[in-house]
């Protein structure tokens, strides 16, 4: 499953796109068992504003598979930050929780 998405993400990176929101809720897993890349058409590729309000927790669930690099507020996502978020997706897949579990967006990102 995670080397389909990797598939489809080195797709979109030739392209010369970027996913950007790279987590379990954004796979799509059809009935022949392939993967797809969801990608929200209002959230595109951009820096991270932690300091707007997050009322639906969007974002700190996002956290959990941002790359640290995004805690600067002039770096969007990349390809390297989106193979970072995919490899986060497969350690949850694997061990069953995300790589840093608890605390707020800064502190995920920091560690």
């Amino acid at each position: 499953m995670v080397r389909h998405a990797a598939l489809g993400l080195a797709e979109l990176h030739k392209l010369g796109s970027m996913h950007g929101h790279v987590r379990p809720e954004n796979l799509w897993v059809d009935n022949h068992q392939h993967v797809q890349l969801m990608i929200h058409p209002l959230w595109p590729p951009e820096p991270v504003n932690m300091n707007a309000p997050d009322p639906t927790g969007t974002l700190l669930a996002s956290a959990d598979y941002m790359a640290p690099e995004l805690g600067d507020p002039t770096k969007a996502p990349d390809v390297l930050t989106d193979v970072y978020s995919l490899g986060s997706t497969l350690y949850q897949l694997l061990a069953g929780e995300v790589p840093f579990p608890g605390g707020d967006i800064r502190q995920k990102l920091a560690r």
